[in-house]
């Protein structure tokens, strides 16, 4: 949470996201690691270092940005997230059920964004 606090510090109007930002991220891992386990498939190994990365993916974008709005936070956090967990899966159906998590977990901890807009597929996303 602290680290976030400070991340979103460079675009005041989303600090006070930062405590949705880490239960959101908290939550996504935590029923990903549930979900997929390397029973499944030997490369299905995640550890506390997923967090980190995404973490450092999101401030990455945000620290040349001017301005940034809680929809293109979410877009940001899900980007992220399809590219740390949903990139190494093999089956579609597990490629879909992230989607839909993704999607669960952004309006659970989003209330204010505006999903046709923050999750609307595909997510790409490019600070350039």
């Amino acid at each position: 949470g602290t680290f976030n606090r400070a991340m979103l510090g460079l675009q005041p109007e989303l600090e006070g996201y930062a405590d949705s930002l880490t239960n959101a991220m908290v939550d996504f891992f935590t029923q990903t690691t549930k979900r997929f386990t390397i029973d499944m498939q030997p490369h299905y190994i995640y550890s506390p270092r997923e967090m980190t990365r995404w973490v450092k993916g999101i401030a990455e974008a945000i620290e040349p940005l001017d301005s940034l709005d809680i929809n293109g936070l979410v877009r940001l956090w899900a980007h992220e997230a399809l590219r740390l967990f949903q990139d190494r899966l093999v089956g579609e159906d597990e490629r879909r059920w992230t989607e839909d998590h993704i999607d669960a977990v952004a309006r659970k901890h989003f209330p204010d964004m505006n999903p046709s807009i923050a999750l609307a597929r595909p997510i790409l996303y490019s600070n350039r």
